[in-house]
């Protein structure tokens, strides 16, 4: 499965534009809580995709999560474990991409901003 990828200018673009989009931070609760993307909603990777699919549509109409019809990008810290989330997602029938390079491209792009 081949799994599209957006850069950090993308996703800005993607922002700017006021498009239906949902940020996904797969990182640990702790790592979300440190530091994350305006807007992101933290959902743990591992604990999701050990569930099946069912289970994990149960978890988003539980927690008031709606994907349907939305953009959705997922990072985590560089890009590795939210491959496997977009993957996911994806099968789940969400139109999903992952971030190229994670929080810390993202880190890096806003460092320069300052």
């Amino acid at each position: 499965m081949n799994i599209d990828k957006i850069s950090v200018d993308e996703l800005k673009e993607l922002l700017n534009s006021n498009e239906n989009i949902v940020i996904i931070d797969v990182r640990s609760r702790q790592e979300f809580l440190e530091e994350h993307i305006p807007g992101a909603i933290n959902l743990v990777s591992e604990d999701i995709i050990k569930n099946s699919k069912s289970s994990f549509q149960q978890y988003l109409k539980n927690n008031n999560i709606h994907l349907e019809g939305k953009n959705i990008v997922v990072y985590c810290d560089r890009g590795g474990r939210s491959m496997y989330f977009t993957k996911f997602l994806i099968e789940c029938g969400y139109y999903a991409v992952s971030l190229t390079g994670g929080f810390r491209a993202y880190s890096r792009e806003k460092l320069k901003l300052i």
